[in-house]
This record gives structure tokens, sequence and C-alpha cells, in this order.
């Protein structure tokens, strides 16, 4: 039966395949990095040895699978099997993926890797989780608990009704891509696994549909486009052009129209409508995309001291081919020449075809570990007929062109074919040039680009922990009476020398002998309990002060009384704090990088003019709204003329700047007689702007020397008038 990709690459009538000749290319995308066939290979061969040995080096090739953790010891048949599965789970990421699971309690895997009295009890004191669960909602906190949680800020006083307007375009762009909801796992992945990555891009999610519309036409019929190539409909809007006037530089109308959704477009002189049907697109969203990678998904050298210095990084996940066919479909260049289109156009379906031998079922790690296969197979969702690509994107530094200078290229790759599906220059892909990846990460490791989690971090107390409360739970368990039966000592059993103990029966001592002569009872107790209890709990204390988020309750399991005074509350608040403020200092750059790539997509991508809704609280404690427009020129070189920078931090800074130029006003004026003040007037005005304080040139200027008779600061004319006042009388209300 035809699918909807048979259609696509299955020869027409009269079509012959199109052969590898071994010379041209197989990328047949267009792009400013041109290959030949040699170099495309030289490339590609390149890529994939270096793939292969990242995922030897960080050790996804031993626990790419979701179960190899999980193995019991007895399904095991060999020692050397048991000592490769230890081996992969002290790699880089078998390591972070046991502190994964760990997280969610899933400890199933202890049985098999640690072995001992896991095999009998493998209960959790969920310690470690519950310190990863606060260091996560504090930092969360601290980000972003004011709304909005970041701002634009202009860096001269000309900037500030672009940046004003840049800031609220920006927020509603951060709105609708849930960035911040993006930002915050992207935290919580950092505290569990020491490190998180987030990759940015640029989304334009829609549908194409045929519609019946009246759009405007020629003299001649053909259809007027507006500058984005899109129809013009009868509905849409038309203003007056404003230009620029080049001496003034003030805005003058011209006198014509233009078309309002892109400010460009001439109004004809004569407008002719025709209704007929057109292929429409809907947009759901267009706009920047951010999303938290799979730790097994990314692949970047150990070595590196950042994801932009590594020479290779890698980006592992699948694609369907229908989703790739489409994105050919819509990157088709019109205004190519016909020739060069029905060139693409063959490159790109026989592209399809030797990816179409690709097989049904995710392969990336952000699919599989999230897919029950049971489930799958249960409920018939096996009957996915669609080939789905696995795609390595490589993001490298290498001379494929010859010309002995490394290039940073982008290089998307199938995996199972080895064919190049696109390569062109990082910069022509990414505004800023750079590679569309940020780390938010704890507990930075020096010259490292990852870090350390806070699973990593208490691992080993936790082990201990569990281990102790392991030890208690299986003792316990082992507690019994034992029976030590004589059955020679009664009249039963000289008879029956065999005779057994069985309840319910009646026994005869026999003479001169004693029920406890035949029967004696034993109870097995476990007397170490109290001890191991003390010893967990000291541990516990240990995390707990480690941590920096220890609470009076958390005190209490030790026996520390003097949690419960105000002094030794205030104590612990103040020593969390200092400890927590590291994990916050390490956070933040990776925030914010993520934050300007994100603000660089919006500045790189506005083509045109765009009408959005703005929220903000008005009077009395209301949400109101207002619908504000922003053109492409609104934010033109935005990154040289703004900053932008986390509004909490920015708070902070701007509060405690202004509580020391209000104490360098108040000693300014209350303690300088005028004639010190004259001068020390610019030394004042220095340290005011030295805190960014705006306009301090007023703000510090010296009270003038008063005429005798008048009150010091008083002017003039206020003095004279004052003394020219009759005296009030005593009885009179001084009102």
């Amino acid at each position: 039966m035809e699918d909807q990709i048979s259609r696509i690459i299955d020869p027409k009538d009269g079509e012959t395949p199109k052969q590898d000749d071994g010379i041209s290319p197989l990328m047949p995308f267009p792009t400013a990095y041109e290959l030949n066939r040699d170099r495309e290979d030289e490339l590609v061969n390149h890529a994939m040895t270096r793939l292969a040995a990242l995922e030897q080096e960080l050790g996804r090739d031993v626990c790419s699978g979701s179960d190899w953790s999980g193995r019991r010891q007895a399904g095991l048949s060999s020692a050397g099997e048991m000592e490769g599965l230890e081996a992969a789970s002290r790699t880089w990421m078998g390591k972070r993926e046991l502190y994964d699971l760990t997280y969610k309690n899933e400890v199933s895997w202890r049985a098999s890797l640690l072995g001992g009295v896991f095999e009998f009890s493998n209960l959790v004191v969920p310690v470690a989780r519950r310190i990863t669960r606060q260091m996560i909602a504090r930092a969360v906190n601290y980000f972003f608990a004011t709304d909005p949680w970041f701002a634009v800020y202009p860096v001269g006083e000309n900037d500030k009704v672009r940046a004003d307007k840049a800031d609220r375009y920006i927020r509603w762009k951060m709105d609708q891509a849930k960035f911040k909801r993006t930002e915050e796992l992207a935290i919580e992945r950092a505290f569990i696994q020491g490190e998180s990555v987030v990759r940015t891009s640029w989304a334009n999610r829609g549908q194409v549909f045929r519609t019946e519309a009246t759009v405007l036409v020629d003299a001649a019929g053909a259809d007027i486009l507006g500058m984005n190539g899109d129809y013009i409909l009868e509905d849409d809007l038309w203003v007056e052009q404003i230009l620029e006037d080049p001496e003034t530089g003030e805005a003058i109308p011209s006198g014509g129209m233009v078309l309002k959704r892109d400010g460009q477009t001439q109004q004809p002189m004569e407008m002719i409508w025709v209704t007929k049907y057109i292929m429409r697109r809907i947009t759901h969203y267009k706009g920047p995309e951010a999303k938290v990678i799979n730790f097994k998904d990314f692949l970047c050298p150990l070595m590196a001291e950042s994801i932009q210095d590594a020479d290779c990084v890698v980006h592992l996940y699948d694609m369907p081919l229908m989703d790739l066919a489409d994105q050919w479909k819509k990157s088709i260049d019109t205004s190519a020449s016909a020739d060069d289109r029905v060139k693409s156009t063959r490159d790109a379906i026989e592209l399809l075809r030797v990816l179409a031998s690709s097989g049904t079922e995710s392969k990336s790690a952000q699919d599989s570990d999230n897919v029950d296969s049971s489930t799958w197979e249960t409920n018939g969702f096996r009957g996915n007929t669609q080939p789905i690509i696995e795609i390595a994107e490589f993001h490298l530094r290498y001379d494929a062109d010859g010309d002995g200078i490394l290039e940073d290229v982008m290089l998307i790759v199938d995996r199972k074919t080895r064919t190049p599906i696109f390569y062109d220059y990082e910069a022509n892909i990414t505004p800023d040039g750079l590679r569309p990846f940020t780390v938010v990460r704890v507990n930075e490791v020096p010259g490292r680009w990852y870090g350390i989690g806070s699973m990593e971090m208490f691992n080993t107390s936790q082990q201990i922990l569990d281990l102790l409360i392991n030890r208690w739970n299986y003792g316990n368990s082992k507690a019994a009476r034992v029976d030590f039966w004589n059955p020679h000592n009664t009249v039963e059993g000289r008879a029956n020398p065999n005779l057994e103990l069985n309840w319910g029966g009646t026994y005869t001592p026999a003479p001169g002998k004693t029920a406890e002569d035949c029967l004696t009872t034993v109870y097995l107790d476990n007397k170490t309990g109290p001890q191991m209890r003390e010893l967990a709990e000291f541990f516990m204390q240990l995390m707990m002060n480690e941590s920096g988020i220890a609470n009076a309750n958390d005190g209490n399991a030790s026996g520390m009384d003097s949690t419960k005074l105000a002094t030794g509350i205030r104590n612990i608040e103040k020593s969390g704090q200092e400890l927590f403020s590291l994990h916050l200092g390490h956070i933040e750059p990776g925030v914010t990088e993520g934050l300007l790539k994100m603000a660089k997509l919006v500045f790189s991508n506005l083509d045109q003019m765009e009408v959005y809704r703005y929220f903000e609280d008005a009077e009395g404690g209301e949400g109101g709204k207002e619908l504000q427009e922003i053109n492409p020129g609104d934010i033109a070189n935005m990154e040289i003329d703004t900053r932008i920078l986390l509004t909490r931090y920015r708070g902070e800074q701007i509060l405690e700047s202004s509580i020391r130029a209000v104490e360098l006003v108040d000693k300014f004026y209350a303690e300088m007689r005028p004639e010190v003040q004259m001068r020390t007037m610019e030394l004042y005005q220095q340290m005011l702007k030295a805190l960014q304080v705006a306009n301090a040139d007023k703000i510090i200027q010296p009270v003038m020397l008063p005429p005798a008779g008048s009150s010091p600061g008083m002017p003039d004319a206020q003095a004279t008038a004052q003394a020219a006042a009759p005296k009030p009388r005593i009885s009179e209300p001084l009102l």
C-alpha cells in the first residue's frame, strides 16, 4: 500500500533513480560551505571517528540502554560480564544515571552492583534526595520568584525608549516560549547530575491548508505579494508611510500608503481584488525555543573547558523521515533557476530514498528512556510504519575545505548509513556564530565544562546511611525464637526416637525430668539497634550541615537542643545562606547565557512588524493589558545598546547602591557647611556616579549662603518675604 513517504521517493513514470557516481557530493541542500565528494567524505569520516571516541570516553557505548543498571547478578553468565557492569557504573554517564535513579528512589540496581545486604534488604532513607530537592527549590525561588525575572536595561540615556519597547516584547516572547519553565528544569537537572545542557533554536510550527480568499492582483491578474511573499488580503490594513528627514531627522509623511504589516509594500494606484482558492499557512508558534537535552544524547570531551572551546560536540536525536521531507519542501529556493530547482529536488529525493531504510523505533535516550516497551506492545503502538532517522548533529572545528584554516561547522549525519544530510558554517546557523548550547551547572569542576551534583556530593554518606538502615532491618528480620527439643526426655520419645515436636500434641516428661529438660526456647534479639540509629543520625546531621539548607527540625534528629533557640536558628540560617551562595554563583552564568541566546534569536528573526499583547499590573492591583506593536528597526543593534540582567540580581544592586547614595546625600546636606559643600561638591558627585546614580550633578548642589536673618538654605526672595510678614499673636493658631 502506498504511503506518504512512497509518494515522495518512488520513481515516477519514465524517471530513472539517480545513481551515486562517487564524485558529486551527497548533501543536496545548497549552502555557503561547498565541498567536493572527497572533502565531504573526509569530513564525515572524521566526525564519525570522533563520535565513536566520545562515546567510549563518556561511557555511552556501555550504558546507552535504559536497563543496563538493573540487570540482576544472577542473570549474568560470567564473572566477566559482572566486571563489565561494574566498569560501566564507574563511567561518566554511568555514574550520572545512577545518581538520577537514586533521586527517583529507583535503587533495584544496588542488588547487582553493590550486592551484600542490598540483595536481601534494599530500603532507602532519602536524605540526599531531600537535600537536593530543597536546593532546587531555593535556587528556583532565587532566580524566578519575581515577575518579571529579567529585564532589558539601557546603557545610555538615548536608549531608554528602545530598551523599554524591547523589554516588553522579549518578555512576551519568553512567556510564549515557556523559557522560565525550561530554566527551572535545567536547574533541577543540574543539582541532580551536576550539569544540564540547554539547546536554543528558532521554531516555526504551523500547518498548510487551502482556502478561498479575496487577494490583491495587478492589471495582468498576477498576485501582488507582501515583503514576506504572502498574499495581500482584502482585510489587510494600509497606513500612511512615514519617512525620516535626512537633515533634521524628523518624521515626515510621504503622502503614500504602505501595507501596515510590513511597512514597506507600496499601495498600488488601482486596487484590483480577485476571489480564488489559495494555499495558506497558519502559524501556531513562531519564536525562540529552548529544551533541556537528555545527558545521554549530548557528547562533549571531558577535558574541554567549555562547550564553545571543545573541538567537537555532538547532539544525538531521532527524526521521522517525513519531518525531514517537510523541511526539504520548505527550504526550496523559489528564486533559483528552474534547472537548479530540478537538481536540488532530485538530490533531495535520492537522499530520502537512502534514509528510508531506517527502522521505525526510537534510538535516542530522550525517547527510548521514557518509553515502557511492554506498554507499547500491549497497546499495539508498535505499528508505526514511518522510518525514524538516527541523527548525529556535529558542531566541530575542522578544516574540511583544505584552505588551512579551521572552520566552525555544523554537520548533520544519518548514523546508520553515514550519509551527510546537511552542513554549513556555524555563523550561518546561529545569530552569534556560537554553538546553540548553554550549560547550567553547580559545583564547577575547574577547567572543565561540567559540574558535581548534589546527589554525587552526598552519595557516599547516603550509601553508608542506607547500609546501616538495611543492616538493621535485615537483623530484625532474622530475629526469631529457636526451640531446642529433646524427645528422649519424654515417655513418648523413648518409645519413638524419631518423635517430632507437634503443636497441640501431649507429651509426658520422663521420670526425674522437667519440661525445661525436654524443650528450651531461645530468643534471638537484635542488640545493635540503638547504636545503629545513633550512627545513622550522625551521618544525617553531617549531610545537612554540609548542604547549607539545614533547619531547626533537622537538628533535632541528633538531639541538638540549641537549634530550638532563636540564636541557634539564626545561626543556621546565616550559615546556610553563606554556603548556598556558592551554588547560586555557579548557576547564574548559565541562566544568563541562555537568556542572552534567546534574546539574540528574537532580535535576529524579527523581519516584519509584529503586534503583541502586553500584560501589566494596573492601579489598584488589577491586571491590565494592551496591544502593542514592534518593528525590526525598533531593536536594531540592540546587542550593543542594552544589557540584559536578572531582575532579582539587578534589584539587589539598585537597592544596595541606592542605600549608599542616600547616606552620601544626607551627609552632604546635613553635616557640611555651605562653604565646605562648595569645596567637596565634585567629590560627592563622583561618588554618586560610581554608584551609577543618574543625574548626580543635579542631586549634589551646594546650598547658597543665606543673607543675614534668613534660615540656612532659604532663597533670598523667600527670606525677604518672611522678614516682611507680620508676626502672629500668641493666641492665634500657628496654622
